[in-house]
C-alpha cells in the first residue's frame, strides 16, 4: 500500500470516528468506534508524521473514553505526548491536554482532569488562530458539562 493510500484510509477512518462521537452508541457501534480509531492510528503510523501520530493517539483515547474504558483512554492520551510535543503548535498541545483531561474524567479523577484542563488553557492563550482555539475551548466546555 502506498503512503497516499495509507493517508487516505487514515483520514477516512478518522472521519468515521467523528460520526460516532457525541451520540448514544449501540454495542456494535462502540466496537466500531474503537476499531476505526485504531485503524486510523495504524495507517498514520505507516505514513504520517509526529503530529498525525499524536492526533491518532488522541482519537484512540477519545474513542476509549466514549466507551467508558478509562485505563486505555488514559494510556493512549498520555502516549499522544510522546511524538514531539515540544515542537507542536499551541492548538495541538492544548488539544492533547484536553484529551488527557477527558481520559481522566472518564476515570472520575477530577483532580487530574482539572490539571490537564489548566494546561490546555495555558496553551490556548498562546494560540493566534482564534478559530482553532475556539474549537478546543468548545471541547473543554463539553468536558466540563459532563
Amino acid at each position: 500500500m502506498s503512503d497516499e493510500e495509507h493517508r487516505r484510509h487514515a483520514r477516512h477512518t478518522y472521519g468515521l470516528c467523528w460520526e460516532f462521537l457525541g451520540r448514544t452508541l449501540h454495542d456494535y457501534e462502540r466496537r466500531d468506534l474503537v476499531g476505526y480509531a485504531l485503524t486510523s492510528r495504524y495507517h498514520w503510523q505507516q505514513a504520517g508524521g509526529p503530529q498525525e501520530l499524536a492526533i491518532a493517539d488522541w482519537m484512540v483515547s477519545r474513542a476509549y473514553a466514549a466507551v467508558s474504558q478509562p485505563v486505555l483512554a488514559i494510556e493512549y492520551a498520555l502516549t499522544s505526548l510522546n511524538h514531539g510535543y515540544e515542537e507542536f503548535p499551541a492548538w495541538l498541545k492544548a488539544s492533547l491536554n484536553e484529551g488527557i483531561a477527558r481520559a481522566y474524567a472518564c476515570a472520575s479523577d477530577h483532580k487530574q482532569r482539572d490539571e490537564y484542563i489548566s494546561l490546555a488553557l495555558i496553551e490556548l492563550d498562546k494560540e493566534a488562530d482564534v478559530d482553532d482555539a475556539e474549537i478546543i475551548r468548545g471541547q473543554i466546555a463539553e468536558l466540563l458539562d459532563d
